[in-house]
């Protein structure tokens, strides 16, 4: 089972998941996914300090994004800011 934020969620503040994320909507501030992925949607936007295991990007991220596996950029994905990870593909 995954939480997630759906497509028409706004989220201005601290998201913290302890299990599988998937963030389809827009979320503001900082975003935390301690031993689990965290999925961003084709139609979602993020403006975020973002820290996960792994870091899956569809759509928008803007802002610091760190992962302690990788982070896996797809096609439609759009970054903006700083990324760490020992693998980005």
């Amino acid at each position: 089972m995954s939480a997630g934020i759906g497509k028409s969620l706004r989220i201005k503040g601290e998201v913290i998941a302890r299990e599988p994320f998937l963030i389809a909507g827009y979320v503001e501030g900082t975003i935390d996914v301690d031993g689990h992925t965290l999925t961003v949607a084709e139609q979602a936007s993020v403006s975020a300090t973002v820290s996960a295991d792994t870091v899956v990007v569809h759509g928008t991220v803007k802002g610091a994004t760190s992962a302690a596996t990788k982070i896996a950029v797809q096609p439609t994905a759009k970054l903006e800011g700083a990324f760490s990870a020992p693998s980005i593909s």
